[in-house]
């Protein structure tokens, strides 16, 4: 929202006046509104100890499915990234079901910044392999990293100090020996990180 913000790490203005209008204009409206609440629409995944376990994954699997059955109205999944996301995003159970369902349906998945951890860690329940293992992905090189302070609340009311994780290192497991990361640094030309197969 606010024209001329300053990205500390890239050390340059990411935001222009058409930009922030645009935005101040989206906050306004009544688009926000009604937002799908997750909790409401995906079922929690059963805990392995729970007494009843067997019948409680029968039933996630079922209320699954029909959440996925409800996805078949949207296009595309597009998550915007920046710092938040590692708060409420990366490990959400529920939004990694989202993911899956939108992959099952061979539908477009977007990932943004810090969100490009939120594929790295949808997984199948099952087998536990990263939905990206033995791919090509994007995202920002271990020096690109917020430095304490500088990521999350500009008031200095609230700091989460450091991103909880470097996304490069995340992505680099997740991709597997097979799979490969391209990063760039600010002013940089990408660079290219290839895992040996």
């Amino acid at each position: 929202m606010e024209e001329g913000y300053l990205d500390p790490p890239l050390d340059k203005v990411v935001t222009d006046a058409h930009f922030a209008r645009r935005t101040r204009e989206v906050e306004a409206s009544d688009r926000l509104n009604k937002p799908i609440n997750l909790s409401r629409w995906f079922p929690e995944r059963p805990y392995f100890n729970s007494p009843s376990f067997g019948h409680q994954l029968e039933a996630y699997y079922n209320a699954r499915d029909l959440a996925w059955k409800d996805l078949e109205k949207y296009d595309a999944l597009v998550m915007a990234g920046g710092s938040g996301p590692m708060v409420d995003m990366v490990n959400n159970q529920r939004l990694h079901d989202v993911i899956l369902g939108f992959l099952a349906q061979d539908k477009l998945i977007v990932a943004e910044c810090y969100c490009v951890t939120c594929l790295a860690f949808a997984r199948d329940w099952t087998d536990r392999k990263s939905i990206i293992r033995g791919k090509h992905v994007t995202g920002h090189a271990l020096e690109y990293d917020y430095k304490d302070g500088t990521g999350f609340v500009k008031s200095g009311d609230l700091n989460f100090g450091p991103p909880f994780y470097p996304l490069e290192l995340i992505l680099r497991d997740a991709v597997g020996l097979k799979g490969s990361i391209t990063a760039g640094l600010a002013g940089r030309s990408p660079r290219s990180w290839i895992t040996p197969s």
